[in-house]
């Protein structure tokens, strides 16, 4: 009868631990076993030697004791490793260990401020054992690190094999993590929203060309006159509100077609979406597209050589469509007209929208005009306004 105490195991012929108890042998002769200590402490372990009659019945008469101490095992686990040993907050690292012998595991975060730490959605203790039950005796474990500050902070991790009704804290092995603070967020922000071309005949196709910041997803929105089908990758879809949900980053083929009699203006918008799926519309691209019917062919804006104005041209012809000064906060049909105008050539207008109301890009348009043909420059009086010098201009070039 083999007595051990906690802690104490007892390995068979083919090296595997068995429990300590009875075991049967011969009468005359010897009996090999192995001892494994992994209480953490030299243990004593009893062994009583009681022999049977010719009945097979216990000769307590007979009874031999011995006694023996069986040192700890130094190394109950033998490797102990993390995944990585720099953290940016918010992220995972995976720990590793290999058991000698031991029944389970388990692990110890020290205490730091500003430091939690948790596994599988739970938050767990630090400077106590970290999970109630014990962690296999070979195994991994997955842990996450948040620092609630700004500030980097070391955090050591030690892992303890168990020890009979405990763990052995004398014989853990430990690793270090040096925790890095997350980087804000980047601001949510349309990087660029584009298209092939920004006026259509009807059923001309386009490609529609996107990119945002800050987010995983983005809605393209469509609104769009009476008389305009707007059409996908080959889909008809609605105008007046979301045509679809894309990536941040992609690209579409459009295709309008213009049922009316008179060229109508589609405005596309890319709003990017938050990690909730929020559509962010309020910082949203706007794309304006002109499309002419079928029966209309889209004018080619008259291309003039560069000239110094003289006082002949602040005169504007009867047939003029310009007849008033337009600056920047206007809403009227001339805007609308001026925009439409603009927005026949990219390198002046790349926006490209056209709303009737006179905003910033209209007027950095009017500035690329009133520069290509010596009109103004930045700090002349007038520079970005559709004065008499500009609207004398725009008058020639759209001259019947």
């Amino acid at each position: 009868m083999l007595n051990c105490p906690s802690g104490v195991s007892v390995l068979d012929a083919s090296n595997n631990i068995v429990p300590c108890g009875s075991v049967n042998v011969s009468g005359n002769g010897s009996q090999a076993f192995g001892f494994v200590n992994v209480s953490g402490a030299s243990q004593t372990v009893s062994a009583t030697f009681t022999p049977n009659d010719q009945n097979g019945a216990a000769d307590y008469s007979g009874i031999a004791r011995a006694s023996f101490v069986v040192q700890t095992v130094p190394q109950p686990i033998i490797t102990f490793t993390v995944s990585s040993s720099t953290l940016v907050s918010g992220a995972s690292a995976t720990f590793s260990w290999t058991g000698n012998y031991v029944s389970g595991a388990n692990l110890i975060f020290d205490c730091v401020p500003g430091v939690s730490v948790s596994a599988n959605g739970i938050n767990l203790p630090c400077g106590t054992n970290a999970f109630s039950s014990p962690l296999p005796a070979t195994g991994s474990q997955s842990v996450t690190f948040t620092l609630s500050g700004n500030v980097m902070q070391s955090i050591t991790v030690r892992v303890l094999p168990a020890a009979g009704t405990g763990y052995d804290a004398i014989h853990s092995l430990m690793t270090t993590l040096t925790l890095i603070p997350a980087p804000p967020p980047t601001p949510v922000s349309v990087a660029s929203f584009s298209a092939s071309k920004k006026v259509f005949s009807s059923g001309d196709t386009a490609t529609l060309n996107w990119s945002v910041t800050g987010a995983t997803s983005t809605a393209i929105i469509a609104g769009c006159a009476d008389g305009v089908t707007v059409l996908v990758n080959t889909a008809t879809t609605s105008c007046q509100g979301l045509v679809f949900f894309a990536f941040a980053q992609g690209s579409t083929t459009l295709t309008l077609i213009n049922n009316d009699i008179t060229p109508r203006v589609v405005t596309m918008v890319l709003a990017p979406r938050d990690t909730s799926g929020t559509t962010l519309a309020n910082i949203g691209s706007p794309l304006a597209l002109t499309v002419y019917p079928a029966s209309q062919s889209i004018p080619v804006p008259r291309v003039e050589p560069v000239q110094t104005p003289s006082l002949a041209t602040t005169t504007p012809a009867a047939h003029a469509p310009f007849t008033t000064l337009l600056v920047r906060g206007m809403t009227n049909p001339q805007v609308t007209m001026l925009q439409q105008f603009l927005a026949l050539d990219p390198a002046i207008y790349p926006e490209g929208i056209v709303i009737g109301t006179f905003g910033p890009a209209t007027q950095r348009a009017v500035q690329r005009f009133q520069v290509r043909y010596g009109i103004a420059h930045p700090g002349d009086q007038g520079y970005g306004n559709v004065g008499p010098l500009t609207r004398a201009k725009l008058n020639a070039l759209t001259r019947p």
